[in-house]
């Protein structure tokens, strides 16, 4: 299960898959958390089809691990809602977190 996990990332990375399972999904963003790669689970979040995904099972992975350029994307694309995102990144800068910046990797741009 764990090489199968490992060898999606290329393929999602490159286009060619653009969807998976939910429960594939959130196994692939366990095994990458789990390895200290939560920017790789961004990465390909961004590459994925938003509408073929589970909402509901997907905000709340991205908000957990606070995957923001993800979030954006998801909620914008996928659901039309450019609001929520933003009110996801005022509620992380209230709790003192650095949005804009995460392990020295730019977010939002300015």
């Amino acid at each position: 299960d764990l090489v199968y996990l490992d060898l999606l990332e290329p393929y999602i990375l490159t286009d060619k898959l653009k969807r998976l399972a939910p429960e594939v999904l959130q196994a692939f963003v366990q095994r990458f958390r789990e390895n200290g790669k939560l920017v790789n689970v961004e990465r390909c979040m961004l590459h994925l089809d938003p509408t073929a995904l589970d909402f509901n099972m997907l905000t709340r992975l991205l908000k957990t691990h606070r995957l923001h350029s993800a979030t954006y994307r998801i909620y914008g694309e996928g659901l039309s809602d450019f609001v929520a995102p933003l009110e996801i990144a005022l509620d992380a800068c209230h709790e003192g977190i650095d949005v804009r910046h995460r392990g020295g990797q730019a977010l939002l741009y300015a």
